[in-house]
């Protein structure tokens, strides 16, 4: 008798079947009367509240929509302009517009007067070593690895100031000394001026001094030169071959 409990269908044992079988049903209807139903099937008094409460939010929206369009309505005949207001707009609009138009072409300026034209200085060039400096001889520089074999070494890094003096027919026109830049004092004075002259024809003097400790000037530049009027020449210098020269 209970070998019929081992037997299978479909490949399960009668003794798991039997259980399910008896006991489903029941574990199935005492759910749902304990309240699961409820989950699954809402009550019919339930299910009209839902549609009521969707009924007037459909019309909420409908109202909303409604006033929105006639609101929009209002503002597009409000923005309807009689002629009489698109002229005094234009008018309103051209009385602005004239101080623009006016003081965008005058009062007309000048860079420079009719009679005067200009010089510039801009340069930037390193003083000498303010120590004493040596060449290495070949055979320290063999010593060294590639990238460290430096034919001159000093014994300081920093550098002198360098003085500019710029003369314009035997006078001064400019003279000033800068220090090198640098935390270390090891970089480019830089000079940047700029003088309002007469046009005419002029004798131009350029001197730079790069170590302090010398009288005489290091680099000289003399040329005479022709300006015309509003002409601007400028005094740099060329790194190539260490020489001032003039740029026009």
């Amino acid at each position: 008798m209970f070998d019929i409990l081992f037997t299978k269908i479909g490949g399960v044992p009668v003794f798991y079947i039997v259980p399910i079988m008896f006991f489903g049903p029941i574990l199935i209807w005492a759910m749902y009367n304990i309240g699961i139903g409820h989950v699954v099937f809402l009550p019919g008094e339930i299910m009209r509240k839902l549609r009521r409460e969707k009924a007037e939010r459909d019309s909420l929206m409908a109202e909303r929509r409604k006033k929105m369009g006639d609101a929009q309505r209002i503002i597009k005949r409000s923005e309807r302009r009689t002629p009489v207001q698109l002229l005094g707009q234009a008018a309103f609009y051209g009385l602005l517009g004239l101080p623009i138009a006016y003081y965008s072409n005058n009062p007309t300026y000048h860079l420079h007067a009719a009679d005067q034209a200009e010089i510039k200085l801009s340069l930037s060039r390193p003083g000498l070593h303010s120590g004493a400096c040596r060449e290495r001889t070949p055979e320290e520089l063999a010593k060294l690895p590639p990238q460290g074999r430096i034919k001159t070494v000093c014994e300081s890094r920093g550098r002198s100031p360098v003085t500019i003096r710029v003369e314009l027919d035997g006078k001064a026109l400019y003279e000033r000394t800068v220090k090198p830049s640098g935390l270390s004092s090891d970089g480019n004075s830089v000079f940047y001026a700029k003088f309002l002259v007469p046009a005419g024809t002029h004798k131009l003097v350029a001197l730079m001094r790069l170590k302090q400790d010398k009288a005489d000037f290091d680099h000289r530049l003399e040329e005479t030169i022709t300006l015309e009027p509003k002409r601007v020449v400028v005094i740099s210098h060329r790194v190539e071959d260490d020489r001032l020269f003039l740029r026009w």
